[in-house]
């Protein structure tokens, strides 16, 4: 980015003086351009702000919500980009503009993995061993290896059902000989 000029500052202090343009031209030797558009504007808005420009105002990027979102940010940093943009009623291209582009931060996921602690790799070693054995004799042909875990189902109170409340579903394996 490109750091403020100092001459329009000078420019100012001189017609505030009283000097015409062309002795500030020779005073502070600057173009003519930038001597008449700077003292225009000053004549016209009062400050050495720029003037109102054209085009569709912000509505949803606002300041506001920038600095809402970085402390919303700075508080939970895991936040969910989807989550926050349906917390501050806002579409997820206009969260993605303020997290990126206005804060300049880069959004990611972050990664879930299994901590591993001394018992969880005793637990582990246990296992393959024990699988490991299995290949010896033979019995790990009858192994099922799924993704399905052994869960329970709670009975519906509402529904008239003979039985337990708790019921456990297991699958059974057939043994197949190859």
């Amino acid at each position: 980015m490109v750091a403020p000029s100092p001459y329009p500052t000078a420019i100012i202090d001189c017609v505030k003086n009283g000097m015409t343009n062309s002795e500030i031209v020779k005073k502070l030797k600057v173009s003519r351009v930038l001597v008449f558009r700077t003292a225009q504007r000053y004549r016209h808005l009062g400050t050495s702000d720029d003037m109102q420009r054209s085009g569709r105002p912000v509505t949803v990027t606002t300041p506001e919500a920038v600095k809402a979102v970085r402390e919303k940010i700075r508080r939970t940093p895991e936040r969910s980009v989807r989550k926050m943009a349906k917390e501050y009623e806002m579409s997820q291209g206009s969260m993605r503009t303020i997290v990126k582009d206005k804060l300049k931060m880069i959004p990611y996921r972050m990664q879930k993995g299994a901590f591993l602690n001394q018992k969880n790799k005793t637990f582990r070693m246990k296992k393959a061993r024990k699988l490991l054995a299995g290949t010896k004799d033979g019995s790990h042909l009858t192994t099922l290896f799924t993704d399905e875990k052994i869960f329970t189902v709670e009975a519906n109170k509402e529904a008239k059902i003979i039985g337990s409340s708790l019921l456990t579903i297991r699958v059974p394996v057939k043994k197949k000989k190859f």
